[in-house]
Formats: structure tokens, C-alpha cells, sequence
């Protein structure tokens, strides 16, 4: 389950960046790369879910990627990063 909620949280990056190229691609200052650190924020808990590393980032990604399946996974498998 680890593996399908890293996998998840990346494919909603790339949805995420696919939507923010169309929508926030042409916000000027601050307001357009607030969208830019969370797609970020959330492909690097992606990646950690991965590796098993930094639970706690990761289970605050998992919340900020917006879906449900991947908070569920992450918190199921917690005994995975306590080894």
C-alpha cells in the first residue's frame, strides 16, 4: 500500500502540474508560484513515501495531495517506517 500511495501522490502531481501549466501558468509574482511549491511539496513526499523515509512528511503530503487514497495508505502502513 506504501508503493500505491507514493505512485498515487506522483500521478497527481502530473495532473497537478498539467492543470497549473493551463490555469496558473500566466500569474505573475508570489500568487503563481504558491501552486509550484505544493505540486513540489507533494512529489517530494511522493518520492519519500516511496523510499520509506520521514513518515510525518509524508502523511502531510498525502493531506495536501487533495485525495483520500493516499492519506489511507500512508496511515495503514506506518509500522513500515517505525522498523
Amino acid at each position: 500500500m506504501r508503493t500505491a500511495a507514493g505512485i498515487l501522490m506522483i500521478i497527481g502531481v502530473a495532473l497537478g502540474i498539467t492543470v497549473l501549466r493551463a490555469a496558473y501558468g500566466y500569474i505573475p509574482g508570489l500568487l503563481g508560484w504558491l501552486p509550484w511549491l505544493w505540486v513540489g511539496f507533494v512529489f517530494i513526499g511522493g518520492f519519500y513515501t516511496l523510499k520509506r523515509k520521514h513518515w510525518k512528511l509524508c502523511l502531510t503530503a498525502s493531506v495536501l495531495s487533495l485525495t483520500i487514497l493516499p492519506i489511507i495508505f500512508v496511515c495503514l502502513r506506518k509500522r513500515e517506517w517505525e522498523r
